[in-house]
């Protein structure tokens, strides 16, 4: 199963250019451009990853995209747009490699996507390796 991504872009056109890019590289992905639909979307497609494009947002909108990352607990996001708007993003915590200055670069995205995709899939084999050998050694009376 592909991975899902969920994109908010008030830009149309910067969010056809990333949902084009991610389906060629293999992810679902859903745009929205409005903010007040975003985070219902969150909760019912439960993406791996959440992009947040602030290009043509106002300061109310970053605001209320900024509370919509903070309630995100599971979901990676990345934060695309100019640098003056990002560092408003950076009390939230965000890795560094997840900000994103424009012009907006979509293959990077893409590459940025796969790693954060490929390490949560290496987490989980790791954590369920270790709940078998944890269950294994309790039945052997090895604990």
């Amino acid at each position: 199963m592909s991975s899902r991504v969920l994109v908010f872009s008030a830009d149309e056109l910067r969010g056809k250019i990333l949902e084009k890019v991610l389906d060629r590289n293999g992810f679902e992905c859903l745009v929205f451009n409005r903010i007040l639909e975003t985070g219902d979307e969150i909760v019912q497609h439960s993406p791996e990853v959440v992009i947040v494009d602030t290009e043509r947002c106002f300061s109310k909108e970053i605001n209320h995209l900024k509370n919509i990352c903070q309630t995100l607990k599971h979901e990676t996001v990345i934060v695309l747009g100019k640098e003056t708007v990002i560092d408003r993003f950076k009390e939230l915590r965000i890795r560094k490699g997840l900000c994103l200055y424009d012009p907006i670069d979509p293959e990077l995205i893409a590459v940025k996507i796969e790693e954060i995709v490929s390490r949560k899939k290496k987490k989980w084999k790791l954590t369920k390796s270790d709940m078998f050998e944890k269950t294994l050694k309790h039945l052997l009376h090895l604990d």
